[in-house]
């Protein structure tokens, strides 16, 4: 991004960061461009950026509800979308907590640049991790697909790993699906188990997705 020498290294990651994931939340912003200091100090940083950012006209701010917190969510001031989109900060959420979690010299692309056709097959997660020498591509669940629908995007990778188009020189990427709850875990893990795909589909609760991944990222290391 180029054009912005009036705005601070800060302001200006923070914009990229909005480009990029289309709609971040005030804490999110906060957690991942403004983590040293004191957290009050933290917040009045965070606060006064996204005020400059918004006079000047690159973003816009609504008020609105994720994860339990009412908070500003922001998004380029050219963006068409009224409300807050769950899906698309769950997205920002998982990023953000790798971040957290400590993982180092990652790879996160979102839609659509984590969209791929291997062979014949168009594949459209949600997002794509590289971490640690181990590729994923990740399905953020909420838990409003049924049984018919997962199984179809299931059979799509699967579809892609028996087109032999993928290069033999690169492991195919796991296939990380996070969930809510343990409901939904199990209710996943069982259309996995009908499929006898277990190697190829890793189902994970959400809350915990950034710690296990970052977890093994580190016990390789070592």
């Amino acid at each position: 991004m180029t054009g912005y020498s009036h705005l601070s290294p800060t302001q200006t990651a923070v914009l990229q960061s909005v480009t990029y994931f289309r709609q971040l939340t005030t804490s999110q912003i906060r957690r991942t461009h403004y983590r040293s200091g004191t957290p009050d100090g933290q917040r009045v940083r965070c606060c006064r950026h996204l005020t400059r950012l918004t006079k000047l006209g690159y973003l816009k701010r609504m008020w609105g509800a994720y994860n339990g917190t009412t908070e500003y969510v922001y998004q380029l001031a050219t963006t068409k979308a009224r409300t807050p989109e769950p899906h698309t900060l769950d997205i920002s959420e998982y990023f953000v907590r790798l971040i957290e979690a400590g993982a180092r010299n990652f790879t996160y692309r979102t839609e659509p640049w984590c969209h791929t056709r291997v062979g014949h097959v168009q594949l459209k997660p949600d997002f794509y991790l590289e971490i640690g020498g181990a590729s994923y591509f990740g399905e953020m669940d909420g838990s409003v697909e049924w049984e018919s629908q997962l199984t179809a995007k299931m059979r799509r990778y699967v579809q892609a790993i028996d087109s032999g188009a993928w290069p033999e020189d690169r492991a195919f990427p796991i296939v990380l699906w996070l969930v809510p709850d343990e409901a939904r875990r199990k209710y996943l893990d069982d259309i996995i188990h009908k499929l006898n795909e277990k190697t190829l589909f890793s189902v994970v609760l959400f809350d915990e997705a950034a710690e296990v991944i970052t977890g093994e990222q580190i016990r390789k290391a070592g």
